[in-house]
């Protein structure tokens, strides 16, 4: 039956993926699938069987008229697909583990930029150390971390871009190679679903550093400034794990959509349409950012710290998003 199903994929291979040729080609294989589980009830074996199914139904020029699909078949309105093959698709899915690793790197380092600031900071206030020499270091640090960060991405963006022609619409994968990339997804899941927890864990525990220091080291003051560094940590190592997830498992969807109505939603994975939780939660999220930021800075007065909740909160909005989307599915 494996090579009917190859088979029956090759037929329809170069045709469009419109409702018409996708609902011919489910029948087309219900009718092959049939005769073939007749054959095997009458006592043929499994070779003789298939090769009495492609014999029969095997010339889609025979069945256009009846299957609908005639117009299609015609000269003017037969669309000749480049078929991606296995070779590609293990590359592109080893290249996409690369790039979640380097992106989430990336960010990582974003996120952790301004910690230099508040570890010199911490530094003159405790240590007596200059505060201009601080101030120097904690900005040559910032910048460090940032073009390190952004270089990460900026490599990462141009390695992948040799990729971007997988989300054309004339590719094709046959049957064999979409059923290795359902199986790699698969397989992967136990993994996603580790990287989300391992994510929202580090997220959630980030406040306890500075809830430890605050409660039972608050006569250190070193500590107590370099409270806001150890959130940075959490919350960095938080969203790099969700990145590398995300990244891994859309490069699954980004191949699945190569068949028409292949993903799980139908569509790719750039134009996902927003659902209502997604729409309703994003409508509030940066509402929510700029009162958390009033309230922390009017509360602390330290406004030289607190504006590093503009990019937690621009790297979380990504994270929200595939959360959202997750919740959906």
């Amino acid at each position: 039956m494996e090579t009917i199903r190859n088979y029956l994929e090759t037929m329809f291979l170069n045709l469009p993926g419109t409702p018409e040729v996708m609902r011919a080609k489910m029948e087309l294989g219900q009718m092959m699938e049939d005769k073939y589980n007749e054959l095997i009830a009458e006592g043929k074996m499994d070779n003789e069987a298939t090769g009495i199914v492609i014999s029969e139904f095997g010339n889609l020029e025979e069945l256009a008229e009846e299957l609908g699909i005639l117009d299609y078949m015609k000269k003017g309105n037969f669309e000749k697909r480049e078929t991606v093959k296995m070779e590609t698709v293990r590359s592109f899915i080893a290249e996409k583990t690369r790039s979640s690793v380097r992106m989430a790197i990336g960010v990582l380092f974003c996120i952790l930029s301004p910690a230099g600031f508040i570890f010199f900071q911490a530094l003159t206030v405790s240590k007596g150390m200059s505060g201009g020499a601080a101030e120097a270091a904690g900005l040559l640090l910032f910048f460090l971390l940032v073009a390190a960060g952004v270089g990460c991405i900026v490599y990462d963006c141009v390695r992948m871009s040799k990729w971007q022609y997988l989300k054309k619409d004339e590719l094709v994968m046959d049957f064999a190679t979409e059923a290795y990339v359902r199986e790699q997804r698969e397989n992967f899941q136990p993994t996603y679903a580790l990287y989300i927890t391992f994510g929202v864990v580090f997220c959630i525990i980030s406040v306890i550093p500075s809830a430890v220091i605050g409660t039972f080291l608050y006569d250190s003051v070193f500590l107590n400034v370099l409270s806001g560094a150890f959130v940075l940590i959490f919350v960095a190592i938080g969203v790099m794990f969700f990145i590398m997830g995300a990244k891994r498992k859309s490069g699954y969807e980004v191949l699945l959509a190569i068949n028409p109505g292949a993903g799980e939603n139908g569509v790719r994975e750039d134009e996902e349409p927003q659902s209502e939780l997604e729409r309703n939660v994003m409508s509030v999220y940066w509402p929510t950012i700029v009162c958390l930021y009033l309230i922390w800075s009017f509360l602390t007065m330290s406004w030289h710290i607190t504006w590093i909740i503009w990019p937690i909160a621009g790297v979380m909005e990504h994270v929200v998003r595939i959360i959202c989307r997750e919740i959906r599915r």
